[in-house]
Formats: C-alpha cells, sequence, structure tokens
C-alpha cells in the first residue's frame, strides 16, 4: 500500500484548523509536512532533508526506519497487534477464578476510562461491572423544567499512581489482600496492599518475555525497589515463570 501524496504544509495546517480540536497545535509558525524518514535524516514534502535532533517523547533512538527494528514490527503485526490488558490472556482468567473459588473478590483497578471498561469485563473476564475503579467524571443532576436528568459532570476523577489506593477505600472500604501490576502506576497499589496489619500480597507481573509476548521494561523501576524493600511482594517473569501466555501459544 502506498502512501498518499502529501498535499503540503499549508494544507495540512487548514485542515487541522477545521477538523481537529484548538489543543493540537505547533510551537512554530511555519511547520514542515515530514513524509520520510531514514536514520538520522527527516525529509519534507518538497524533498528538503533536516538532520533530526528533537528532543521529547517521541524520540526515535534507533533512527527512522531502521531496518532490523521494521522488520520486527512487521513480524509482530503478522502474529498479534494490541496485546494490553484490555485482551485479557488466559493465566489472568485462571487467576480470577481460582480466588473466587476461595471467596475472594476479584477488583479490576485501572487509570483506563471507567465506563468503558464496565462495558466489557463481564463478557471478558467473568467480573461484574461494579468491581471496575477507573479515571471517572462524577454524574451531576440538571433540573429542567421541573424533570431531573443525570448527566456527566466537566470534571474527571483521575485513578492512577497515589491516587489508586484513596479510591480503592473510597469504593471498597477495605485495604486488599492481593495486589498485582505491571509498572511504576501500579506501585502505591501494591504497597498499599503490603503495609496493612494483616498480610498481603503484592506481584509484579514482569513483561520480559520478547518471544512468546513483549518486553515492557519501562517505568519499572518503582515496582522493582518493592519488591526489594518487602518480602510480601514478588516479582513474576513472563519468560521465566509464565508456562502458558496465551489459550494456544502463537508461533512467530
Amino acid at each position: 500500500m502506498k502512501p498518499n501524496k502529501a498535499i503540503g504544509p499549508e494544507a495540512v495546517l487548514d485542515k487541522k484548523k477545521r477538523f481537529l480540536i484548538p489543543c493540537v497545535y505547533h510551537f512554530y509558525q511555519q511547520p514542515p509536512q515530514i513524509v520520510r524518514g531514514e536514520g538520522v535524516w527527516l525529509y519534507d514534502s518538497d524533498g528538503k532533508s533536516y538532520l533530526d535532533l528533537y528532543s521529547g517523547v517521541s524520540v526515535n533512538a534507533l533512527g527512522h526506519c531502521h531496518p532490523e527494528l521494521t522488520e520486527a514490527i512487521c513480524s509482530q503485526l503478522n502474529t498479534v497487534q494490541h496485546t494490553t490488558t484490555i485482551y485479557l490472556t488466559q493465566p489472568m482468567l485462571e487467576l480470577a477464578r481460582l480466588l473466587e473459588e476461595h471467596d475472594f473478590q476479584v477488583w479490576v483497578v485501572t487509570g483506563a476510562e471507567q465506563d468503558f471498561v464496565r462495558s466489557y469485563i463481564e463478557d471478558a473476564a467473568g467480573i461484574p461491572p461494579e468491581r471496575v475503579i477507573g479515571s471517572w467524571t462524577p454524574a451531576v443532576g440538571d433540573v429542567v423544567d421541573g424533570q431531573v436528568s443525570v448527566v456527566r459532570g466537566s470534571v474527571q476523577v483521575y485513578n492512577g499512581h497515589e491516587a489508586k489506593p484513596g479510591n480503592i477505600e473510597t469504593r471498597i472500604g477495605r485495604r486488599p489482600v492481593f495486589a498485582a501490576g505491571n509498572s511504576n502506576n501500579d506501585m502505591p497499589m501494591c504497597l498499599y496492599s503490603v503495609t496493612g496489619q494483616h498480610r498481603g500480597l503484592a506481584i509484579w507481573i514482569h513483561h520480559d518475555d520478547s518471544e512468546r509476548e513483549y518486553d515492557y521494561d519501562r517505568s519499572t523501576s518503582r515496582m522493582e525497589q518493592l519488591v526489594k524493600d518487602h518480602g510480601s511482594a514478588h516479582e513474576v517473569s513472563i519468560k521465566e515463570d509464565w508456562n502458558r501466555v496465551w489459550k494456544r501459544d502463537l508461533k512467530r
């Protein structure tokens, strides 16, 4: 599939003003339209080359279109394209069933939008939607012509990092005896589970299997430190500890 023909920076800017939200803006008045990259070089719609020295979240550490990286990405896309916890793997479901069988309640505590997760979680994992704690926008009552309508408010409550323990206490009213997470976002919640009056357990799901899944080592330093500091916190390596990742392990 060939890329669309470049329409030029002026036309792109005009369409952005017409069709995108106002916050999508540029820090410079005459931005180029970048259409191709190779190594440390970028090329605009007029064929002009730029040495890419940009610093920020979009830094490309290996250079643009590195052949080995491109090959690996294409291989992964031909296998499975998206493997976050939105698509639950079988071992996670088996653990949830085991806990339920022993009279534990399983809750989903996520930074994702609460109503969205509630819409699919029961079909996907058998967890009731009322057991989802996510980021949410409180509903408010609006009285019009003597009738009350419940509408979505304007202030979102974010459920991430240090906010998770507080939201758990607000919604459940109990300190969890077991919490699991895979990134620094989950560390306060896991710490909350192992520092109470009673025994608790925290698990760091370490995504380190590039063959059967993917390497996910960014933003995990706080989870790693938690495991070092607390005897009730443990690392579970996908590579070393998981016998099966998918219902039927996918082959590349």
